[in-house]
């Protein structure tokens, strides 16, 4: 067991300056390097979560006038054997007409809140 005797003296310190830096300076060779913002990093995941939030709303106007030129078409004979509708077969006035209506009202709902998902909840 070591006896106080054997213990080494702490070395002794100057007294602290006010122009000596409180923390001890880095030895980082790396300083040439620039640091990323973090904020930097938020944008493009903002836009991005912004950009795929809309995916589902493009989807379903998509997939609103496709029904809705099937319905023309069946209604009127000019559905192709093979079920597959063109961009061309869906470019009428009656389809385009029937598609801003459709839109206007699911957009007069929203802004009622008609469709509200949490309406729907149990």
């Amino acid at each position: 067991m070591a006896s106080i005797q054997d213990v080494p003296p702490a070395p002794t310190r100057s007294p602290p300056s006010e122009r000596a830096p409180l923390l001890p300076e880095r030895q980082n060779t790396s300083s040439s390097k620039r640091q990323i913002s973090p904020l930097a990093l938020l944008i493009p995941l903002a836009v991005a979560i912004r950009l795929t939030s809309t995916l589902p709303a493009t989807t379903l106007l998509g997939l609103i006038q496709s029904v809705i030129c099937r319905f023309w078409l069946t209604s009127n004979g000019n559905l192709p054997p093979g079920g597959e509708i063109s961009e061309e077969l869906c470019a009428v006035p009656e389809v385009e007409k029937a598609y801003a209506a459709v839109i206007s009202a699911i957009s007069i709902g929203d802004g009622l809140g008609g469709a509200d998902d949490a309406d729907f909840s149990v």
